[in-house]
C-alpha cells in the first residue's frame, strides 16, 4: 500500500514537472513562432496584411453647426449642434517600398477616400454654419506680423468685407473648395498663402500621403517590430524643444511584443507632428478575442508639466489643448479631444451643446498581445482654430485669454473617428445612429 502511494506521488510530481516544462516550452515555441511570422519581409505571414490592409477602414466625420451666429456676434455664448457621422471608406496601401541594409523598410502610405451614403446621416452637399477659417487665418498672420508690411495693407482691405461665420458644404469643409478670399490674397502674399483652396483635409481625398516612413522590420530584433525609425528622413522633428520631437512609436496598427504592461505604448501621429503615449488600463475582449486595453492618460494633455512642458510654444495653452501651429506652416491650428474631453472644464462649459464623456470621446487602443495588431477602430483628435479678436467685431464671449492670444471656442468644430472592422457594411451601417454599448477606438493618424 505504501509503495503504491509512493509510486502515485512520484507519477504525480513527474506529471507536474513535465506539464510545467511543457507549458514553458509551449510558450517559448509559440513566442518564437509568432516572432518569426511577424517580420516585415516579402513572403512573411504578416507582410501582405501590413502592405495592403484587408480590413475595411471607415473615416467618420462629426461636424458642429453653429446655431446662434447673431447672439455670438453680440457677445453671447455659442450654441452648437453635432452633425454626423459623414462616413468615407479609406482605401490605403503602402507604395515605394525600399528594404534597407539596417533591417528597416521605407515606404509611403497612399490613401484615398470614397463617400459611403448608407453609413452617413446625410449627403456630402449638406451645409453647416462654421467659422470663416480662411479669414481668421489671414487675420492671425496680420496680428502676429507674419505678413510683410507692403502686403499687410492689401490683406487688411481684403478682410474688410469678410463675415466672421459662413455656411459651407460638408464635402467642401473636409476635402476643400475654391476660396475667393485665398485666391485674392495669394496674389499679394504668395509666400504666406500657398493655395487658393481651403479644406480641413485639403488635397487628401485622392492619392494622398503623409510622408515617408522608415520602420524596423523586426528581423534581427523582434522588440523593434514596426517601430518607426524615421519620418521624412528625421529621427527628431524641429517643431519642438528637446527632448520633445523624437519620432517614437509605431503607426498604431501593429506593435512589438507586449511583455510588460507597465510600459506605455507609443504611437507617432503625423497630423500632430509628434508621438503620444497610452497606458495600460486592463484586459478586455473584442468578440472572443482577448486584448489589452490602453488609454490616453490625462497627463498627456496637461500642458507645461512633466514630459509635455517642451511642447509649449511661447506660452502653454490650457489643459486639453495641443498647440500644433509650428508644424502646420504657422497656421492657427490647435487640437483637442472631442468635446474637450480631458480638457479644462471651462472649455466645454463656454459652449452650449458640448457633452464630453469617456464612453464616446476617450482615446483608447485594444491590442491582441501575441499578434500585436490593433483590431478595431481609431478615434482621432478634433481640430481647433486659434483666432485673435478682429477689429470692428467687438469682444467675443466665447474667447478666453491665453498669453495675449484669444482662443475662439467655437472654432472649426469638428472631429472624426476612424473605424476598422471585418463586419460587412450593412451591419456597420445599422448602428451609426447611436453608439454601441462598448466602443473600441484606437489612436491613429
Amino acid at each position: 500500500m505504501a509503495r503504491s502511494v509512493r509510486c502515485a506521488a512520484v507519477v504525480g510530481v513527474t506529471c507536474l514537472v513535465l506539464g510545467t516544462l511543457g507549458l514553458c516550452l509551449y510558450n517559448t515555441l509559440l513566442y518564437t513562432f509568432v516572432t518569426k511570422m511577424m517580420v516585415l519581409q516579402e513572403g512573411s505571414f504578416i507582410f501582405s496584411f501590413w502592405k495592403d490592409i484587408p480590413i475595411p477602414i471607415y473615416m467618420q466625420f462629426y461636424l458642429f453647426d453653429i446655431l446662434n451666429v447673431e447672439e455670438v456676434l453680440k457677445g453671447g455664448k455659442p450654441a452648437v449642434e453635432q452633425r454626423g457621422p459623414y462616413t468615407y471608406r479609406e482605401l490605403r496601401n503602402k507604395t515605394q517600398l525600399q528594404f534597407n541594409a539596417d533591417d528597416t523598410v521605407s515606404y509611403v502610405n497612399m490613401k484615398r477616400y470614397e463617400f459611403v451614403p448608407h453609413m452617413s446621416v446625410g449627403r456630402e452637399n449638406d451645409t453647416i454654419t462654421t467659422l470663416n477659417i480662411p479669414a481668421m487665418t489671414i487675420s492671425w498672420w496680420l496680428k502676429t506680423q507674419r505678413a510683410a508690411i507692403q502686403d499687410a495693407a492689401a490683406l487688411g482691405l481684403l478682410l474688410a468685407g469678410e463675415p466672421l461665420f459662413f455656411r459651407r458644404s460638408v464635402s467642401g469643409l473636409i476635402w476643400g473648395y475654391p476660396e475667393p478670399l485665398l485666391a485674392a490674397a495669394q496674389r499679394f502674399a504668395p509666400a504666406l498663402v500657398r493655395d487658393d483652396k481651403f479644406g480641413l483635409f485639403l488635397n487628401q481625398k485622392t492619392n494622398s500621403t503623409d510622408g515617408v516612413y522608415t520602420v524596423f522590420t523586426g528581423l534581427t530584433d523582434p522588440e523593434k517590430f514596426a517601430y518607426i525609425y524615421q519620418w521624412n528622413g528625421m529621427t527628431h522633428l524641429p517643431y519642438w524643444k528637446r527632448p520633445c520631437g523624437r519620432v517614437n512609436g509605431t503607426e498604431g496598427i501593429m506593435f512589438p511584443p507586449i511583455e510588460d504592461t507597465d510600459k506605455p505604448l507609443y504611437i507617432f501621429v503625423s497630423d500632430l507632428c509628434r508621438s503620444a503615449y497610452l497606458t495600460y488600463e486592463g484586459p478586455r475582449y473584442v468578440g472572443a478575442v482577448p486584448v489589452y486595453r490602453y488609454i490616453l492618460p490625462r497627463e498627456e494633455l496637461q500642458n507645461g508639466r512633466g514630459e509635455t512642458a517642451c511642447y509649449c510654444g511661447d506660452t502653454c495653452l490650457q489643459d486639453g489643448l495641443i498647440d500644433v501651429r509650428n508644424c502646420h506652416l504657422d497656421a492657427p491650428v490647435v487640437l483637442s479631444l472631442p468635446h474637450f474631453y480631458l480638457g479644462n472644464e471651462s472649455l466645454s462649459k463656454d459652449v452650449a451643446g458640448l457633452d464630453p464623456n469617456k464612453m464616446e470621446h476617450q482615446i483608447f487602443l485594444d491590442v491582441e498581445p501575441s499578434a500585436r495588431v490593433g483590431p478595431d477602430f481609431v478615434q482621432y483628435f478634433w481640430d481647433r482654430v486659434v483666432v485673435k479678436e478682429r477689429a470692428g467685431q467687438g469682444g467675443l464671449a466665447a474667447a478666453v485669454s491665453v498669453g495675449g492670444a484669444l482662443v475662439l471656442l467655437t472654432g472649426s468644430l469638428w472631429y472624426c473617428r476612424r473605424r476598422k472592422n471585418s463586419e460587412d457594411t450593412e451591419t456597420l451601417g445599422a448602428h451609426i445612429n447611436e453608439p454601441p454599448e462598448e466602443t473600441t477606438p484606437l489612436l491613429q493618424t
